[in-house]
């Protein structure tokens, strides 16, 4: 606006108003400003000033000064211009503290506030080229018609539009969450890789392997997406369109794109890098690390609903032949929470190590397994309860080594037979991870075993009764193969109890009833032959086996589990 003036609210000061020798409005102004870094603010802050003219502009002399909007007429030099330092039509100077990790054309102590506060730009004259101040400011000096609104930790303050000033800070200037120190704030055309991530975090073929990419309009123009060039380069799997309709991407917007994945040959460990190419050269590049298969670390047991006054603990099982040190090493909920083990924190073959939400409460319960609690730092990864409806699932732990790879994963849903104290624990027989979807709940009598090797578990033997299928696997179809599992059960007293078995699936649906309510002062022997409880033929799956045995006198109740796999010809 050549030849104009600025126009300010009614106050008690005025320094913002353009006196007479001022280079016009939208000459040099202040174009972006961060002035909340995220986390501590000390040299890390920054102002960019931009040139809308048509001339070069010397900037020795030029000055940047800080207000402080709890009162008048307190203003702070921050930063003057030096012989040398100069603005080309079109371009950026930006200046910035001595941490701040941006190319800056000149360095100062800048001590910003956030708010409500503001900035102002002198020329060498003196005279006010330009003021911009943020929150719910008092006095009309801070700013220009309305201040801007104030904008969260880690986000700048920027024109909408790169150099345009109308006079007015609240319409001129927006939140941006994606700063842009020294270049355009709004160009015609930017795309931006907003995240890159694989799903399910370790592709080991329970879920279906996605790759997810989101992507955001920082320009001023729709995109085709359509017309946009990708190239994925993942040497361990093979990529596929999601076949989704794509279209076009408003100014602003966000879009989630997705690929199926799916594993070649043996998985382990590697790079997958994500390029994305649009019009005028507009795009970015993204490199992850992914894993296809479990590592040699493995989440072995949840605790997900511990008894009153009791805590969540996440078991850990080292099923190499090697020692590995677990510092550094995360635990992650589904909503991102995680902590972090502190090192050294060794975990021989073929043990275990236990991270814990509270070390008192957990020793208090299991005293034996302290010798195994992790050290850890940050807050806990909070285990839900019920299931997530958009989700499917309850919630989800991720072990997530130094380098931040997800090295094992386990997704649980609450059954009839876990929670309330009850663990779930992976399949693991003979030491081998049968089936790395499948979480059962433990079977042994305390309903939970921290610390203790998978194989070293029993929970079927000794006093308290026993539970004994035989054989674990069979198949009702096959011909020549055990077409019955036999069931022994041994009652938990030496006097009558009524008994009850219930066959389940993992979801904890109760598929069949092998007997119920039955009295017996001795062992009993049943059998199942893969049906339901309507007849029906169960599919190929792994389900458990529940006996419960009650006494009259003593009144008591106790029940044992275990898993039987069922395979269909």
């Amino acid at each position: 606006m050549p030849g104009s003036s600025k126009r300010i609210g009614s106050g008690r000061a005025a320094a913002c108003l353009l006196l007479a020798g001022a280079l016009p409005a939208g000459a040099v102004c202040i174009n972006e400003v961060l002035y909340d870094p995220a986390g501590a603010d000390a040299g890390r802050e920054w102002v960019e000033l931009h040139h809308a003219g048509t001339q070069p502009v010397d900037l020795a002399g030029w000055r940047l000064e800080a207000g402080n909007g709890a009162r008048p007429g307190d203003w702070r030099a921050q930063w003057e211009g030096r012989p040398g330092d100069r603005i080309v039509p079109g371009g950026f100077f930006l200046i910035a503290g001595e941490l701040a990790e941006v190319p800056a054309d000149a360095r100062a102590p800048l001590a910003l506030q956030n708010g409500p506060d503001g900035v102002r730009l002198r020329s060498a004259l003196g005279t006010v080229a330009d003021c911009v101040g943020w929150g719910d400011l008092e006095y009309a000096e801070y700013y220009e018609t309305r201040p801007a609104p104030r904008v969260p930790a880690g986000s700048s303050l920027a024109r909408t539009a790169d150099g345009v000033d109308s006079d007015d800070n609240a319409a001129d200037f927006r939140p941006a969450a994606r700063c842009t120190p020294g270049q355009p704030n709004a160009p015609a055309l930017l795309l931006l890789l907003e995240e890159v991530r694989v799903e399910p975090p370790v592709l080991d073929g329970c879920h279906p392997g996605l790759l997810r990419v989101t992507i955001a309009n920082g320009g001023t123009r729709p995109l085709a997406l359509d017309d946009l060039r990708w190239e994925i380069a993942a040497p361990l799997l093979r990529v596929r369109p999601a076949g989704e309709r794509l279209g076009e991407l408003a100014p602003g917007e966000t879009r989630a794109l997705s690929w199926e994945l799916e594993v070649e040959g043996a998985g382990g460990a590697g790079s997958l890098r994500v390029a994305v190419q649009g019009p005028s050269g507009a795009g970015g590049v993204a490199d992850i690390l992914v894993r296809a298969g479990a590592g040699d670390v493995l989440i072995s047991e949840i605790q997900y609903e511990p008894r009153p006054g009791e805590c969540e603990w996440v078991e850990l099982w080292n099923r190499s032949g090697e020692s590995v040190d677990l510092g550094g090493w995360g635990l992650r909920d589904a909503s991102g929470r995680t902590t972090i083990v502190v090192g050294p924190a060794p975990i021989e073959p073929g043990r275990c190590r236990v991270a814990v939400e509270s070390e008192a409460a957990f020793t208090a319960v299991f005293p034996r397994a302290a010798e195994f609690v992790l050290a850890r730092r940050g807050a806990w990864p909070a285990l839900n309860n019920s299931v997530d409806a958009e989700r499917g699932y309850a919630d989800e732990v991720v072990l997530i080594d130094a380098d931040g790879l997800a090295v094992d994963y386990a997704r649980y849903m609450p059954g009839g037979l876990d929670g309330r104290g009850v663990s779930l624990e992976r399949w693991v027989e003979g030491g081998r991870l049968v089936d790395p979807c499948a979480l059962i709940p433990c079977p042994a009598s305390a309903g939970a075993t921290p610390g203790e090797p998978p194989e070293m578990r029993s929970g079927l033997s000794g006093e308290g009764g026993a539970l004994a299928p035989e054989p674990l696997l069979f198949f009702p179809d096959r011909p020549g193969a055990p077409r019955y599992c036999r069931i022994a059960l041994s009652p938990a007293a030496a006097g009558p109890a009524r008994v009850t078995a219930d066959v389940f699936g993992l979801d904890g649906r109760r598929v069949a009833t092998l007997v119920a309510g039955a009295r017996a002062g001795g062992p009993l022997l049943l059998s199942w032959d893969g049906t339901s409880a309507g007849g029906d033929q169960l599919p190929t799956g792994l389900y458990l086996i529940r006996a419960l045995w009650r006494t009259s006198s003593p009144a008591a109740e106790r029940s044992l589990v275990r898993s039987v796999a069922l395979v269909r010809d």
